[in-house]
This record gives C-alpha cells, sequence and structure tokens, in this order.
C-alpha cells in the first residue's frame, strides 16, 4: 500500500466527513450511517466475549503448540477468524471502550484505566441492541469495568459484583477480580431466565483471568490449571466452552452470532516489559478474533486484513439486522466486517493505537501508533519503524535508516488523528477515597484528575524522555511496590530506592512524593521540604501534593506557610470531596484533630454516600479516647456500605473496647464472612469469645488463625494464654515457644511466657532457667522501666533456686511500681518480695 494511498483516502475522508455532517456530530456518525430498525423476527442471539490480556499467538487457532485452547479452536473452525486484529489501546477499558462503542479512544474519551466515564452521548451496542428489543447483559470480571466508568449503559443487567475475589500480590484497586468461573455462573443464570423471553439476547461475558497476576483453578475432579499465563488462558477457553455447551443444549447454538475478542495482549517480556499499559508492541496489539453464526458467517475461513477492535460494533449491527453500518468506515469509527464474514474480500485499514500511561504515570512520553500491512510506526520521544514483511517481532527500529519513510508514517499518522472528533475530556468519574488513593498510588490518576504540569501531549515530545530508555525504572518502581507490599524491603533499602528513583527520574511526581514522605517519617525535613515542593511544582493542580507540602512546614515551624499551602489545597478546583479528605488527612498526621474533623464532616456532608470520611472520624474519636463517638461514626459507615469489612471491623473493635463482647463476636463473624482471609478479625474474634467465657470456641478460632496465617506471633501467644487458663500447660508452653521463635524481641510475649515457666503449678513444666533467659530479655527490652516485667524476672530467679537474688529484682520492680502509681501491683510485688526474702534467709549458712 503505497503512502501516498493512505494519506489522500485518510484526507478524503476526513473532509467528506466534515462537510457532510459538520464537526461537532462527526462522534454521532463515527461508524457510517447507522439507521436503527425495528427488530427483525430472525435476528440472532449476540453472544460477546471479551478475553482480557490474552495474545492472539498464545491460542492453538493462532498455531500456538503449547495451547490448550480447544473452544476458540472450534469456534474458529466453525467460523471466521481475522488473523490480523489490533487494539487501539494496551489497557482494558479504552480497549472495550472501543469495541462497544465502535470509537477510537480520542473519539469516546476513555483514554487511561481508571479516570473518566464514558460521555453520556456517546451510543454504545448495549443501547443500540437494546433499543431494538433486545434482551441485555453483561458479566464482568473486574473492577476497572465497574459500572461507574460508565459501560453499562443500555444493559437491563450489569453484573459487576466482586464476590469471590481472588487475591492479589500488590493490592491494586482496578486488578481486584473474580474468576471466570464465577463470571459465566452468573451469565448462564441469566442466560436461563431470559432464554424464553421471546426477544433475542445481548450478552456480553468478561473474563480476566490472563492478567497477572496468575492463578491455579481447579477443573474437575483433582485436575488444576497451572499457574502460569497459558494456564490462565485454558482455564478462561474452559468457561467460554461452558456458554457453548448451554447454547448448545438449550438449541440456541444455530442462532446465535459468537463473537470471542481479546481486548490487548500482554508483554511476557517480549520487549523487556512483562505486563502491558506502556509499549505499543506487536504482542499487546494483536489480538485474537473470532465470530460465528451457522449459516450466515463462513465457516473455518481467516482473514489476513488488518481489522480493528473499533469494527466489532457496527460488524454487530449489520448482522442482526439492527442497523446497515457503511462498508468503508470514517477514520475514526469502525466498518462492518460482513463481506469477509460472507466469504468476500476485505482491504486493509490502518490501525490506530495508543498508550497515554507512560506521561501519566511518570511524566515521560505518551506514544501512538499506525499499522499497515507493511509498516507500523510508533511516534514517541524515539520514534520506532518496523518492516512489518520482515520483522512482525518488532526487534529492529528502522527509524533512523529509513527517516523518509518515518515521516510519511508520521504524516499518515497525523491525518489519522485530524480525521478524528477527538473530546477534550471525558467526564471524570466519581471514586471513593480509598479507590482514588489506590489509582493514584499506581499512577492511573493524578490528583482531582490532573495531569503532570512538565508537559502535556502534544506533537512536539522530544523533550520528553522515551519509555524505552526508561523501563528499567519503571521496574525499578515495580520492585519498590512489590517489596513494601510484601515486606521483603527495609527501610533502608526502601529509602535507597526511593532516592535513585527520583534520580532518575525527577519529573515524576509521585517519586518526588514518596520520597519526600519518607524524609519526613524520618524527620529529614530539609530534604522532605525539597522533594514535597517538587512534588507540588510537578501537580500544582494536586490537593494531595499541597497538603504534603504543608504538612512539612508545619514541622519546621513555618506555620504561615503551612497554612497557605492548606489554602491552596482547598482552592485547587478538583474534586471537592477529595480535596476535603486531603486536607483533613494532613490535619490529623499533624495532629490537629479539631480541624481535621471539620474537614471530614463538610467532606461527609459534600458526599453523604461516602464511607471514607465516617471510617476517619471514627479513627480520630478512637484518638481522641471518645470511643462511643468512634462506634457511632464506624456504624455510620456500615449503613451506607454493608458490605464495607473494614468499617464492620472497625465496629467490632469498639464494641469489644466497650466491653460488649458478645456483640463484638457478631460483628466480627461478619467481618469473616465479607474476607474470609481477615486474620485480625478471626484473631479479635477469638479474644472476644474467650471474654464471654467460650473458651473452647476461642481456641478453635486461634486455631483457625494459624491454620491461615501460620507465621502471626500474637495468635500464637493468645492460643498460648488460653491454653494456660484452661491448665493445657504442655500446649501452652509449645504455643509460647512458636510466639517467641516468630517475635523474638516482643516484651509482653516474653515476659508471660517467662511468668509459666516460672510460676506454673505443674512441676514438670517449670523451668526457672529458661524463665531467667526469657524475662532478663524482657527487662532489657523495656529498659528496666517496667515494674511487670522486673516482678516476673524476680518469680524466675526464684524458681532458678536465687531467691536473694529474686528478693533484690523485687525491690527494684516495687520501686519502678510506685513511681508508676500502680498500687495493685505494688501490693503483689511487696508479697512476692516477702516469700523470697524468708527462703533466702532460710538458706543462708548458719555462723
Amino acid at each position: 500500500m503505497s503512502f501516498d494511498f493512505v494519506l489522500s483516502g485518510l484526507r478524503a475522508r476526513a473532509a467528506l466527513r466534515t462537510a457532510l455532517f459538520g464537526t461537532a456530530l462527526v462522534a454521532a456518525f463515527s461508524f457510517g450511517a447507522l439507521a436503527t430498525t425495528a427488530l427483525a423476527s430472525e435476528s440472532p442471539n449476540v453472544l460477546l466475549v471479551t478475553l482480557d490480556t490474552t495474545r492472539a499467538d498464545r491460542l492453538g487457532a493462532y498455531g500456538y503448540e503449547g495451547a490448550s485452547t480447544p473452544v476458540f479452536d472450534a469456534l474458529a473452525n466453525g467460523g471466521t477468524l481475522f488473523e490480523n486484529a489490533y487494539s487501539p489501546a494496551p489497557l482494558t477499558l479504552p480497549a472495550h471502550a472501543t469495541v462497544l462503542t465502535g470509537l477510537e479512544p480520542p473519539e469516546h474519551g476513555l483514554r487511561i484505566n481508571g479516570k473518566s466515564r464514558l460521555p453520556d452521548d456517546v451510543p454504545t451496542l448495549a443501547t443500540t441492541l437494546g433499543q431494538a428489543g433486545y434482551e441485555t447483559g453483561a458479566f464482568v470480571a473486574a473492577f476497572v469495568l465497574n459500572r461507574k466508568f460508565g459501560l453499562e449503559r443500555g444493559f437491563g443487567t450489569y453484573d459487576d459484583d466482586l464476590d469471590g475475589v481472588l487475591a492479589q500480590e500488590v493490592h491494586e484497586e482496578l486488578s481486584r477480580y473474580r474468576p471466570g468461573n464465577l463470571v459465566v455462573d452468573r451469565a448462564l443464570v441469566w442466560l436461563d431466565k431470559v432464554e424464553n423471553s421471546g426477544r433475542p439476547f445481548f450478552a456480553w461475558v468478561h473474563l480476566y483471568d490472563a492478567h497477572y497476576p496468575h492463578h491455579e483453578h481447579q477443573v474437575g475432579s483433582g485436575e488444576t490449571t497451572p499457574k502460569t499465563y497459558d494456564g490462565e488462558i485454558a482455564f478462561a477457553d474452559r468457561q467460554v466452552g461452558r456458554i457453548m455447551q448451554f447454547l448448545d443444549a438449550r438449541g440456541l447454538a444455530e442462532n446465535t452470532l459468537v463473537v470471542v475478542a481479546g481486548d490487548h495482549g500482554e508483554g511476557l517480556n517480549d520487549h523487556r516489559e512483562f505486563e502491558h499499559g506502556v509499549l505499543l508492541n506487536e504482542e499487546v496489539q494483536r489480538v485474537p478474533l473470532v465470530f460465528a453464526l451457522p449459516g450466515t458467517v463462513r465457516d473455518a475461513h481467516r482473514v489476513s486484513a488488518i481489522v480493528s477492535l473499533r469494527d466489532l460494533y457496527p460488524t454487530v449491527v449489520d448482522l442482526t439486522g439492527v442497523g446497515r453500518a457503511a462498508m468503508d468506515p470514517s477514520p475514526g469509527g469502525g466498518r462492518s466486517l460482513r463481506p469477509a464474514l460472507e466469504g468476500g474480500a476485505l482491504v486493509s485499514i490502518p490501525s490506530y493505537a495508543e498508550a497515554d500511561m507512560p506521561f501519566t504515570a511518570f511524566g515521560w512520553s505518551p506514544l501512538r501508533s499506525i499499522t499497515t500491512d507493511d509498516w507500523k510506526y510508533v511516534r514517541s520521544a524515539r520514534p520506532e519503524l518496523y518492516d512489518r514483511n520482515e520483522d512482525r517481532g518488532e526487534l529492529f527500529n528502522l527509524a533512523a535508516v529509513h527517516a523518509e519513510r518515518t515521516a510519511e508514517m508520521d504524516a499518515a499518522l497525523a491525518a489519522l488523528e485530524s480525521a478524528m472528533a477527538v473530546r477534550d475530556a471525558a467526564p471524570a468519574v466519581a471514586l471513593r477515597a480509598d479507590e482514588r488513593e489506590r489509582l493514584e498510588a499506581l499512577g492511573y490518576l493524578s490528583d482531582a484528575g490532573s495531569e503532570p504540569a512538565a508537559a502535556a501531549p502534544s506533537d512536539d515530545w522530544s523533550s520528553l524522555r522515551d519509555i524505552k530508555d526508561m523501563l528499567p525504572t519503571k521496574h525499578l518502581a515495580t520492585d519498590l511496590l512489590r517489596g513494601i507490599s510484601f515486606g521483603t524491603l527495609g527501610p533502608d533499602e526502601i529509602l535507597a530506592m526511593s532516592e535513585r528513583l527520583v534520580r532518575e527520574s525527577p519529573e515524576t511526581m509521585r517519586f518526588q512524593s514518596q520520597l519526600g514522605q519518607l524524609y519526613l517519617e524520618r524527620g529529614r525535613l530539609e530534604d522532605a521540604e525539597k522533594a514535597l515542593r517538587e512534588a507540588a511544582r510537578l501537580a500544582p493542580d494536586s490537593a494531595h501534593a499541597a497538603v504534603d507540602l504543608a504538612r512539612v512546614l508545619m514541622r519546621q515551624g513555618k506555620h504561615v506557610e503551612s497554612r497557605e499551602q492548606f489554602a491552596r489545597a482547598l482552592e485547587t478546583g478538583g474534586d471537592p470531596v477529595a480535596t476535603q479528605l486531603a486536607v483533613a488527612t494532613g490535619h490529623a498526621a499533624l495532629d490537629q484533630l479539631d480541624l481535621a474533623l471539620g474537614h471530614f464532616a463538610e467532606a461527609a456532608r459534600l458526599s453523604p454516600e461516602s464511607v471514607r470520611p465516617y471510617l476517619a472520624m471514627g479513627e480520630i474519636f478512637e484518638r481522641l479516647g471518645r470511643i462511643p463517638r468512634a462506634l457511632a461514626a464506624f456504624e455510620d459507615a456500615t449503613a451506607l456500605d454493608r458490605e464495607h469489612s473494614t468499617a464492620h471491623y472497625d465496629a467490632a473493635r469498639m464494641l469489644a473496647m466497650l466491653g460488649r463482647n458478645e456483640d463484638a463476636v457478631v460483628r466480627y463473624r461478619r467481618v469473616l464472612e465479607l474476607d474470609p482471609d481477615n486474620i485480625d478479625a478471626r484473631n479479635n474474634m477469638a479474644v472476644s469469645l474467650a471474654a464471654v467465657g467460650k473458651a473452647d470456641e476461642a481456641i478453635a478460632e486461634y486455631q483457625a488463625t494459624i491454620a491461615r496465617k501460620p507465621e502471626f506471633a500474637r495468635a500464637h501467644f493468645n492460643l498460648a494464654m488460653e491454653y494456660a487458663r484452661a491448665a493445657r500447660f504442655v500446649e501452652a508452653v509449645a504455643a509460647h515457644e512458636r510466639a517467641v521463635r516468630l517475635k523474638p524481641d516482643w516484651g509482653q510475649s516474653l515476659e508471660r511466657y517467662a511468668w509459666l515457666l516460672a510460676t506454673c503449678e505443674d512441676e514438670g513444666v517449670r523451668n526457672g532457667t529458661r524463665a531467667v533467659e526469657l524475662a532478663t530479655r524482657a527487662v532489657e527490652l523495656t529498659k528496666g522501666n517496667e515494674a511487670l516485667a522486673l516482678s516476673t524476672l524476680a518469680a524466675a530467679q526464684a524458681e532458678a533456686g536465687d531467691p536473694a537474688l529474686a528478693a533484690a529484682t523485687a525491690a527494684h520492680a516495687l520501686r519502678v511500681a510506685e513511681r508508676a502509681q500502680n498500687a495493685a501491683l505494688a501490693d503483689e510485688i511487696r508479697q512476692f518480695r516477702a516469700r523470697y526474702e524468708e527462703r533466702a534467709a532460710a538458706l543462708a549458712p548458719v555462723s
């Protein structure tokens, strides 16, 4: 294909489009003239399955010998497979928005995950089919496609419930997902319900399993899929098979259009990137795409022409008879692939793609690409050009070798972009505070929706860094995040890695912010101020950046400047709720609790459905010792969100602190229904069970806690204490030993274990020598200022056969207890001291 042809074709379509419709109406017609018709009696059902993070070259039908994808392969054999289907973005939300609208990301407005909501004026496949009389249902696996991002419009059922969410290595809100079997369970229930409605259905099933991290899955009696990328694809394939079995069993397969598509691929280290989101290479852009409809779609057919996910919308409405889509697409929208599905010819259309994550997350150059039959071009700070006939793996960047060809491809990309009806911005999505904080930490969001101020995406990105050069820095940031989450990095390592990140990428706002926070924690106030001032400069519209700077200024005694930064935070013009929460959190960190409560209360007034302000107010009331008020705040949070496990957990803690242990047990049980892996809740419930005399139940819950987390020292300690109260002394010693081994510098654990060994009524358990060792360490840890530890050491010394030394230690303990005005302990120590003195006198030699 000549470049003159590409350019002239794009420019001609752009001119015709603008002349016919005007710029204001372009988006509505971006997939061609689509005249919605009444529902035809023979209109087929539609099943759309999207396979998240699935590379085409990892499926059997695409030639991968290691695949275990019999269902997909059978669909390809019974339908039409597109060998060169491309995604417009290596991110889930933008790619799925293109699937459902037929628009490129610049036209529908969703450019990255988690930031925006699909505009209400953009038609979707669900709205179009729904208006024509279809039953519509969507079943999505991950939070990234939650209804708040706008893809729910037009669906009578939008099932985004994350019950059964899988554990994550590093908690990342957008990647929370439920496994495919649970998604398909819900879809099958819905299909069973609508099957006999007399109306065709449109079902969208989204399977997220191939996304990292990978899991094992039970798929039969004793059979599991491996914990690998290929294993997850095999698991997803089985779930598609369950739907196909349902369709076959109900006689629906012959009249159901089945479309299976990937939304984007996965790096798998092909270009030094294991995951996706920041590069535009073949492995993340080329996706599987199959259509099957008996009697309409040609079977065992393969199409080599370049197509795009934007083509799904017009193809489906064309095949259903609901609308008539143009065969020749407008530049920003898709075309119907029906000619190819019926066995006819199809020409390639240049495919557009973009990646803004390098810029929004790091302040580095974004990427744009165009893919043709012969060439692939990526615009960035360091452009890329690949010969697709000789280098499909995109290893040889020819941009500098073929400068003229590079310029031609850049012009073709520019022409394609100029023909799009680009939206300035999609509406910002309303996020809960905890969701927003998690996304900001990962770079999906700048505070209040702002972008880094160092630069903005434009045609000239030469001043920005290129992601290809910065991948080692990105990987370092990932290693730091995982190390903190796993607890495998010490404080010095965290600081050193954070300092290195700022050295390597000073333009990344979140690196500066993170380093400033670390310096602040260490009391390095001047260093903290420098880093946080830079963070505030890079993100002048960020309330969080202003608040962080205000905190360090206050710590330095710069009260006027601190108040100015708090005022600036309130004037940023971003999300007012997020701003109030940021300012409140800053005041709380400075122990200005009255001001913090005021701002949290204002956040609650502005967003009465938000849980976060009530949780924060509860935490502050707890700090103030106002436990009934804290409980009331946590109860308000649970009333707003009855599925919020943290709110229930905090309410349970307050109930226990108020001595309402029966009520606390009930609430802890609710926490464990919502979050079975919450070991703190299980441990605390056992404490409350013990407090109301249910020792056997308490012991069982401690054992269950330990079974889930064997290294949880506190549960071993509590179990030891309960065993001792039940006179199960040998078991108590074993549990104490495990607690001490797991946490050797925990003073309370050392002291209580020493006391048991020194005073146990079972002579076979008493061990004075070991008791002295443990109690001595407890006294060292408390620097000799804890009367209880000293008293226990005295008891241990007496058991070890040295009552004179025990009496002297008890005298010291008595003085410490009296200074602390602990009258009850002082009285007890006096009694023990007297006994030690009597024993010492009895053992004294007689002259």
